[in-house]
């Protein structure tokens, strides 16, 4: 969920509504979408973690790739035991 806002000349800006940073500056309509779709908002993953509950582990293959490829690096650790990020 974004907020954007028209700038005097015409161009927008858009700000995420979860982490409340800028996503993209000025820039034109066309382009916010893909702006937009590459943002990764960490309060936003963080919420839908915490709404899966503990224990359930990785809801995606991404996630047990993350997981495998040693993306947690070494010593992480994991609130719950199980859960699929460290925090």
């Amino acid at each position: 969920m974004y907020s954007r806002i028209t700038n005097e000349n015409g161009s927008l800006n858009s700000r995420c509504l979860y982490c409340f940073n800028t996503v993209a500056s000025d820039v034109q309509i066309h382009d916010l979408d893909r702006f937009e779709a590459r943002h990764i908002c960490p309060e936003k993953a963080l919420a839908q973690l915490l709404a899966r509950g503990p224990h359930k582990g990785p809801s995606s293959s991404d996630e047990v790739n993350y997981l495998s490829e040693g993306g947690a690096g070494a010593g992480a650790v994991w609130p719950c035991g199980g859960c699929a990020f460290p925090f």
